[in-house]
């Protein structure tokens, strides 16, 4: 009985990842405006959050996110680095002192921009 539970888990599982709509997840993902320069390492509970200053001033904010796509990337940002996603835009940068990192969305293998 536990071998046929873990099957359907599974099989269910690969049904729900092959079932998502790339098109739709990229116009939610565009929605997003995002330009901070973090005093805090990003956490992740359900959504992403960024905690940092807005560009050229002192004021702090705190901005969540939702979908896994940015998890991706937490390990490049550090704290005093500025992360950018603009509203109508897919890509996402990580300026750091030295380089700005860009990366593109994709999503079952494919670019979109």
């Amino acid at each position: 009985m536990s071998r046929i539970y873990k099957l359907f888990a599974i099989l269910s599982l690969l049904m729900f990842y092959s079932c998502i709509d790339c098109e739709q997840s990229a116009q939610t993902y565009r929605k997003y405006d995002l330009e901070v320069v973090l005093i805090e390492k990003p956490t992740i509970i359900s959504d992403m959050e960024f905690v940092g200053t807005k560009i050229n001033s002192s004021e702090i904010i705190t901005t969540r996110i939702m979908g896994r796509w940015f998890r991706n990337y937490i390990d490049y940002m550090e704290v005093g680095d500025t992360v950018i996603k603009r509203k109508g835009e897919l890509p996402l940068y990580i300026h750091k002192k030295d380089t700005v990192m860009s990366f593109s969305w994709d999503c079952q293998g494919k670019i979109y921009e």
